[in-house]
């Protein structure tokens, strides 16, 4: 079932394509049965292009099913949507006092943060990314695809850091 609809725009100069150019919509769907058909709930995003409405046979067995387990169907329907989010990995060579400064920095530019202010914050306290290493820290910021500020840069609504 498609629950959501949101605008897709290209964060991205790749080719012929500009950052903001609007290249349709992303999806949020809500599953009730993986690929054995065994009743499960379950939530994903994608590309509406990717989506296609079930066959008849499908929805018939679908009806099916919830005709003859009733809590299902209102477990189904009356499910919050919880999105996964998109990670976004930023590798870092930083200390623990580095890491708590960054990440009171950090604190207080949620959930406008972007990979642009990151840097610059980075910057700002004279930090850099690095290639993966094996002393590495990864930044991991959460967000969704369809969350861009109005540069069209990613904006993320939390993040953790990861000791390799």
């Amino acid at each position: 079932m498609v629950k959501e609809l949101h605008p897709k725009f290209s964060p991205f100069e790749v080719g012929s394509v500009h950052k903001g150019d609007w290249q349709g919509y992303y999806a949020v769907l809500q599953k009730a049965f993986g690929s054995t058909f065994k009743f499960g709930i379950a939530f994903d995003s994608c590309d509406v292009s990717l989506c296609s409405p079930v066959s008849k046979e499908q929805l018939a067995r679908i009806e099916t099913y919830f005709e003859e387990h009733p809590k299902d169907k209102l477990k189904f329907e009356s499910a919050k949507v919880v999105v996964p989010p998109s990670i976004t990995t930023v590798h870092l060579q930083i200390d623990d006092q580095q890491q708590a400064v960054l990440s009171a920095a950090i604190d207080r530019m949620l959930p406008t943060l972007t990979l642009p202010k990151l840097r610059a914050l980075l910057a700002e306290y004279g930090l850099v990314e690095v290639l993966p290493g094996a002393d590495n820290t990864y930044l991991q910021l959460y967000g969704h695809s369809w969350d861009l500020d109005e540069n069209f840069d990613f904006q993320y609504y939390d993040y953790k850091f990861v000791h390799k």
